[in-house]
């Protein structure tokens, strides 16, 4: 959980920083302020006579710079200078119970072969769901080894997002897969869709072993 904080805070640092840029500001990144060198800011943006100091915190890391206030109370003296704190939602987090854990690579390897046998039997939207968790399933795994671990239960779209952003998929592979995902919530949500038929499972089992096929952990092949 820690670990998707962080990911999450930086994620809104860059796109600020570049917002600012674009802007015509100097933009400087997790630097201490020269009149409160204990505080380091996450972005200070310089243009002209004006100075942000901004900030971008999770809610529940609020409380790691205990020295806000006092530094506050400094910085609104200064003519020019503002603060402005960005929050930043923990995304994706879903009510789960106690004992979830992801799947293990044999886990993975039974959803997707159970989603083969169920399209034999022509239970096309069941074999579609199952195979929809394979591939979630897949991407947390590529994303660990690129060292992020996720282990709380998040939506799809989470992960999928997450996993274009550290360059585990591609661009085309992430359009596809947000694709796949607009169908799998309105399945999953009790709605039928034309779309989704034997060929759209069938490409979608073969996206999950290509991906694989990317993963050091070869027994999920």
């Amino acid at each position: 959980m820690i670990e998707d904080i962080i990911i999450a805070e930086r994620q809104r640092i860059d796109a600020i920083a570049q917002e600012y840029l674009a802007k015509g500001y100097e933009v400087s990144r997790g630097v201490p302020l020269d009149f409160f060198p204990s505080f380091r800011a996450d972005i200070v943006a310089r243009k002209g006579d004006k100075v942000k100091v901004i900030e971008v915190k999770a809610q529940t890391s609020m409380e790691r710079n205990p020295s806000t206030g006092e530094m506050l109370k400094i910085l609104y003296s200064k003519p020019g200078w503002t603060y402005q704190l960005n929050l930043v939602g923990e995304r994706g987090k879903l009510r789960s119970p106690e004992d979830a854990r992801p799947y293990a690579s044999p886990d993975i390897r039974r959803h997707i072969e159970e989603s083969e046998r169920l399209l034999r039997l022509g239970f096309t939207e069941a074999a579609f769901l199952i195979a929809w968790s394979a591939s979630v399933a897949v991407l947390r795994t590529l994303i660990e080894e690129h060292g992020i671990t996720v282990k709380r239960v998040t939506n799809s779209a989470y992960i999928v997002d997450l996993a274009v952003i550290e360059g585990v998929i591609s661009r085309e592979d992430y359009e596809y897969l947000n694709d796949v995902m607009k169908h799998r919530n309105a399945v999953a949500h009790g709605f039928s869709v034309s779309g989704v038929n034997d060929e759209f499972v069938v490409n979608l089992l073969e996206v999950i072993q290509r991906l694989s096929l990317e993963s050091s952990d070869q027994s999920i092949e």
